[in-house]
């Protein structure tokens, strides 16, 4: 693990040689936002790109930005991209016009460094260290099978060898069945409730096996497996049960509408104190 830390660290360095580390010391001016509804506001999008991923902090303030003493600030509670603006959500009493969106910009170099810290505070790396060890497992035999005998030999080895403890590494030619097995490995681990990263050079592999599990299982539950990143396949992009946007909206749908259930009942109550006679 130490020497994965240490390879981390000269990218960092030759990052900050390249100048590519160039943190803001504070909050700095996205852009004006419009009035949409009490706590909504909408911020255009369409003269430039902005992706609250990389903003840190984000406030709705008056004036010159939230460190003015002279005027007001609003914490981002919450964000929705939309396709011509970024809807944010502030507390419901902020005034209707004159705010603009601050926010801390992250650095260049801001994923390199969680990922440094995460590997720095990793306490036991275990697979990680046995890779740069060169501590790989032996695979199944040549005459393996699997899947009650759909799977042989070589398919037969790649399966298990993605199912089964341990570190091992997979090569195969074009056309020796990549997809198959992992389509077959990537459902029956996650129906054992493991936990999955698969990840490609390319995002149409990524949806290429993801393909085959959706249609493999057709009542897959929804969550439990998310494709993150930019599908290539247009149909895996909108399958609401593994689209991280379409999840994502599913469960704010579900908190919105709790909060609601919340402001009626308390509502409710409100006007049931105001019947009754006083002490």
């Amino acid at each position: 693990m130490e020497q994965l830390v240490q390879a981390v660290d000269e990218v960092l360095a030759g990052e900050s040689r390249a100048g590519g580390r160039s943190e803001s010391p504070g909050h700095t001016r996205v852009g004006d936002v419009h009035y949409l509804e009490d706590g909504w506001y909408g911020l255009p999008t369409c003269a430039s790109r902005i992706d609250p991923d990389d903003l840190q902090d984000m406030r709705l303030a008056t004036g010159a930005g939230p460190e003015d003493r002279r005027g007001r600030s609003f914490t981002v509670l919450g964000w929705r991209v939309e396709s011509e603006r970024v809807r944010l959500q502030v507390a419901a009493h902020a005034p209707q016009t004159g705010l603009a969106l601050w926010a801390v910009r992250r650095p260049p170099d801001f994923l390199l460094r969680s990922l440094r810290e995460a590997l720095a505070g990793m306490p036991d790396p275990g697979l990680a260290e046995r890779l740069v060890g060169g501590r790989i497992d032996t695979v199944a035999p040549a005459d393996s099978s699997a899947c009650g005998g759909v799977l042989k030999g070589g398919q037969a080895q790649a399966y298990l060898a993605c199912t089964s403890p341990g570190l091992r590494l997979i090569w195969g030619p074009p056309g020796t069945g990549k997809t198959t097995v992992l389509t077959r490995a990537l459902s029956d681990l996650a129906l054992r409730g493991k936990r999955v990263l698969l990840a490609s050079g390319t995002n149409v592999a990524v949806d290429n096996a993801l393909e085959g599990v959706l249609k493999e299982r057709s009542s897959l539950p929804p969550g439990l497996m998310v494709r993150v990143g930019s599908p290539a396949l247009r149909h895996v992009a909108a399958d609401p049960r593994v689209s991280l946007p379409s999840l994502v909206r599913a469960k704010v749908a579900e908190a919105e509408q709790a909060v609601e259930e919340i402001a009626e009942r308390l509502a409710a109550l409100t006007v049931e104190l105001g019947k009754q006679p006083p002490l």
